[in-house]
């Protein structure tokens, strides 16, 4: 299946589309700035085309900047554990001129998006419940550095950071929807990556006093026979049946936090 709204585009006066290898960009003339706050929207394959509707509809409305995912190949690549981790899950980029529009255009997302679901995106923040997900990074500059005072600071696009001098204005909302963990680093302790995936790291872990593997499996992600959840619940499901054979790894717990099955 592909998706195209170049129909919706034509109609749209001054409006600029141009497509690399995963996205088409939509620009409506304005300057994008160099950086600042930036939206992603995470999807799943049975509700993107739905969510990219919306947004297409309420972008070229308002006339905002943004990027999409337009074929089917693409969007499953980034709803896979292929998927670099940091760029999983954001099917939709949207690009806000400035901080007051920025916080604008999440409070009205938040209510056309409500009960889609997406992928965590890891290098965001999620407001609240949604599949709206935002960070504080550059925009339109060819650099991996942000420019705070005039001093250049590393862009981190690893996990939600703001330089000084940046806060989030969401901070308190969010704080209502973020659950404090109950068993990461309680207990169980995580003490050391040892494989990374899109669809689910693998840690050395602490847990009940010995040293254990921990494997996640990332909600609305892919895996390798259904989806990254499913492959973790068919391997526990594996191990229980042949745990009274030598040499196979014996099942302590698993547990859902974050949106991650463990």
């Amino acid at each position: 299946m592909q998706f195209s709204f170049d129909s919706d585009f034509k109609k749209i006066e001054k409006c600029k589309t141009l497509k690399d290898d995963y996205y088409k960009y939509v620009e409506f003339g304005s300057e994008i700035p160099r950086q600042g706050w930036k939206i992603h929207i995470s999807s799943n394959l049975d509700s993107y085309q739905i969510v990219l509707r919306l947004i297409v509809e309420y972008c070229t409305k308002y006339k905002i900047d943004f990027k999409y995912i337009y074929n089917n190949k693409v969007l499953k690549y980034f709803l896979s554990s292929d998927c670099f981790t940091t760029q999983a899950g954001k099917c939709i980029t949207i690009y806000p001129k400035n901080d007051k529009l920025f916080k604008n255009i999440v409070l009205d997302l938040a209510d056309i998006l409500i009960g889609f679901e997406g992928p965590v995106v890891i290098s965001d923040m999620q407001y609240r419940d949604t599949n709206i997900f935002y960070r504080y990074g550059v925009m339109a500059a060819q650099s991996d550095y942000l420019l705070i005072g005039g001093t250049p600071i590393m862009d981190n696009r690893s996990f939600f950071e703001l330089p000084n001098g940046i806060e989030d204005p969401f901070e308190n909302i969010n704080d209502e929807y973020h659950n404090v963990a109950t068993f990461l680093g309680c207990t169980v302790e995580p003490t050391m990556i040892i494989h990374e995936s899109a669809s689910g790291n693998v840690y050395e872990s602490k847990y009940d006093g010995n040293v254990t593997i921990l494997k996640e499996g990332r909600k609305n992600i892919l895996g390798t026979n259904s989806t990254a959840i499913g492959d973790i619940k068919n391997e526990e499901k594996i191990i229980k049946q042949l745990e009274t054979l030598e040499g196979i790894p014996k099942y302590r717990l698993s547990f859902y936090e974050w949106g991650i099955t463990i």
